[in-house]
């Protein structure tokens, strides 16, 4: 499957694992969105968005709809994300990879990782 998951028929919608950057990268190069915001960075990738989307409709609005939004994501559960913990490698994702899945995955991923700065 890694080695190339568009050619392979699982029955459901291959977008789930299709590379980002065929959504947001138009043909010319440019982004086609205004913020690439990631899971690892969620609070102030949001508030960023609001702050694009807001911009427009004057400071004292955009100051009350950054104020109402600091408070909600702050008081949020923190958002989880996997790290790799080395010691701990049986319980971790990367044991049921083949040395052949890695590669693969690597390969088809890679524009992704070089853009969006992840690593495997």
């Amino acid at each position: 499957f890694f080695s190339s998951p568009d050619t392979v028929d699982l029955g459901i919608d291959p977008v789930h694992w299709l590379p980002m950057y065929n959504n947001l990268i138009a043909v010319n190069g440019e982004y086609v969105v205004d913020v690439v915001g990631k899971l690892e960075n969620f609070r102030e990738d949001m508030l960023q968005i609001l702050d694009i989307a807001f911009s427009q409709r004057g400071s004292k609005m955009q100051q009350e709809v950054r104020r109402i939004a600091s408070d909600i994501l702050e008081n949020m559960a923190p958002v989880h994300h996997r790290t790799v913990d080395m010691e701990h490698q049986n319980s971790y994702y990367r044991q049921y990879f083949t040395a052949e899945d890695e590669a693969g995955l690597k390969k088809y991923c890679a524009e992704d990782a070089r853009l969006f700065s992840y690593t495997y």
